[in-house]
């Protein structure tokens, strides 16, 4: 999921600069929607909760993400939380600058919408692979999505991916060796990226049939 160069340029230049302390909440679920962020910098997990304070995390973002997309879509509230899980800077257009940019930017409104759709869809998509997949085939389906764009290389750590599917790190870290053993990922200081997609591709195939 990405905006066009065009859109983020056009919001970093209306926007403005916030700083965000490490395990800040910056969107609280249920809560009126108001606010559009980019990721300057830093990382923010993406949860959800239930009235018993059990969290689930189904996402960790980083630099050139954006939440709070449904601001200029509808006057209703957010689905999902998002906390700081380092420091981080984000950039943030209310809801009036965002509409008033779209009357004379149309393209920003559809690159808007467009991202909003796929950044659902990618969150349902998480919860059915932490639903249905065992750990192994939920680790190599989140190693694909997160190279759907044709790039090799994934933007997470071991530690985010396994708060993304729910799991224990050491867990990630082994299956994600056994994937390395296989000449099918490469893990190198702490970066990860695939080496032959096709066979993963061939493996999740076989388990969605």
């Amino acid at each position: 999921m990405k905006l066009s160069d065009h859109t983020i340029a056009l919001l970093m230049e209306h926007g403005s600069l916030m700083h965000c302390p490490m395990n800040h909440i910056l969107q609280q679920a249920d809560q009126q929607a108001g606010n559009l962020y980019i990721v300057h910098n830093g990382r923010l997990r993406v949860f959800l909760s239930n009235e018993h304070g059990k969290e689930l995390t189904v996402d960790v973002i980083h630099k050139g993400s954006v939440f709070g997309t449904n601001s200029f879509l509808y006057h209703g509230t957010h689905k999902v939380s998002i906390q700081s899980v380092s420091e981080a800077r984000l950039i943030v257009c209310s809801r009036d600058t965002i509409r008033t940019l779209s009357a004379s930017h149309p393209e920003l409104s559809r690159d808007l919408l467009q991202y909003f759709i796929e950044e659902n869809n990618h969150l349902t998509h998480l919860l059915e692979s932490i639903t249905l997949y065992s750990a192994a085939d939920r680790v190599m389906d989140f190693l694909l999505v997160a190279t759907d764009h044709g790039k090799r290389q994934i933007p997470y750590t071991h530690e985010d991916i396994a708060m993304c599917l729910s799991m224990n790190r050491v867990t990630v870290s082994r299956i994600i060796k056994n994937l390395c053993d296989q000449d099918i990922v490469e893990n190198s200081y702490g970066k990860i990226s695939l080496k032959n997609p096709e066979e993963l591709m061939h493996r999740m195939k076989k388990i969605t049939k």
